[in-house]
């Protein structure tokens, strides 16, 4: 039987938790039944090298960034004739399955899919930011929702949100979860190695945060406002923010107000994600909002402790037999539940254990989602 083709859309395949689930769900798909091809903006990104060190067909959309510049310029000399191209591309392939990921890519996917004549678009919800309480981004989810053939959440939450808030159509709504890829997450080196590496000291207890550095969203100064809290309930705690993104500089001088002893280690971007988990005693994720963040079924799975703040889809996969959950905006909250924690090993491993089985017990592996999405393209 001819294989399926599925055409993955995404804005970036820089290194966050949607780029690295186009990844794992493009290389997971069986070959002999889909052909994946994966098409983002830019060239040179390094999911796409990622991607193509594995066998995939990347195609980059635009020539280069266009941020800065007149918007004249932008408006005739880069996003219509971009459009353009994605409307001929899309209309070459319109008997294939189109699977959009972030914005504006889902709205592009659906809006001129539809015109070129795509019948089979699928996207997806990962999490809803603020921004789209506007009537605008509400009446487009509206649209959208009911011209794609499916829309999916990664977590129930989230999918009660779109139908609620957004008013996408509830018919169209389904639910699969972001699984982790246990092959992926076999770290290479000992935690005490991967500290020394990073900067720490190589038994001291290590908490830390993985996320892009965006305070609105990742919350890390929240984190920082409660180290100093954290000291003093467990001394000799070492703290760590991994990621990149664009609030790097404020973050850095959220850091040096800090007592020197308190400070985190910045260490950017990592790609052995694996190794850098299992280095952590306690992973932090005190976001103001989320849907299900994949680094937190990541460091689940690694049988790592989790404090997390109560938003979004979080309670749905962490409760306090596996982790901690704190209220959202609240340090000190934070800081009690980090502090219990950092100062009891026996603790630690017990919630570690739990939240393993949890992520085995819900179906929350990298191969149960490969299925769901192999039997929602293979229906439509």
């Amino acid at each position: 039987m001819k294989p399926i083709r599925v055409l993955f859309l995404t804005g970036s395949l820089n290194l966050g938790g949607t780029e690295r689930n186009i990844l794992h769900l493009a290389t997971r798909l069986n070959p002999e039944r889909f052909r994946v091809e994966v098409w983002s903006d830019y060239e040179g990104e390094p999911v796409q090298a990622q991607l193509r060190a594995r066998g995939i067909q990347c195609r980059a959309l635009k020539p280069g960034h266009s941020l800065g510049r007149p918007l004249l310029t932008r408006l005739f000399r880069h996003n219509l004739p971009y459009q353009w191209r994605l409307f001929r591309l899309l209309r070459a392939n319109r008997e294939s399955v189109v699977h959009a990921f972030g914005f504006p890519m889902a709205y592009y996917a659906v809006l001129i899919g539809r015109l070129a004549g795509c019948r089979r678009i699928v996207f997806a919800v990962q999490d809803w930011d603020v921004w789209k309480r506007s009537g605008v981004y509400a009446a487009l989810d509206r649209v959208c929702s009911r011209l794609a053939e499916r829309v999916v959440a990664d977590g129930q939450g989230a999918r009660r949100l779109a139908a609620r808030r957004q008013g996408m159509s509830p018919d169209r709504l389904m639910t699969i979860y972001d699984g982790v890829d246990s092959e992926e997450l076999k770290p290479n080196r000992s935690p005490a190695e991967t500290r020394r590496d990073l900067g720490l000291a190589p038994d001291a207890v290590t908490v830390g945060m993985i996320a892009r550095l965006d305070l609105a969203k990742k919350g890390q100064d929240i984190f920082l406002s409660a180290i100093p809290a954290i000291r003093a309930k467990a001394p000799g705690t070492q703290f760590i923010i991994v990621g990149d993104g664009p609030d790097r500089a404020r973050i850095e001088a959220l850091i040096e107000s800090l007592p020197a002893g308190a400070r985190p280690v910045m260490a950017g971007r990592r790609t052995n994600l694996a190794d850098v988990l299992a280095a952590l005693d306690i992973l932090v994720i005190p976001s103001r909002w989320e849907s299900v963040p994949k680094i937190l079924l990541e460091a689940m799975w690694l049988a790592r402790a989790a404090v997390a703040a109560r938003v979004g889809d979080i309670p749905e996969i962490l409760d306090e037999t596996c982790g901690a959950l704190v209220p959202p905006n609240d340090p000190g909250a934070l800081a009690d539940a980090v502090g219990r924690l950092a100062g009891d090993e026996d603790l630690r491993l017990r919630i570690g254990r739990a939240a393993h089985e949890r992520v085995r017990a819900l179906g929350l592996t990298l191969d149960d989602s490969v299925r769901a999405y192999e039997k929602l393209y293979e229906e439509l």
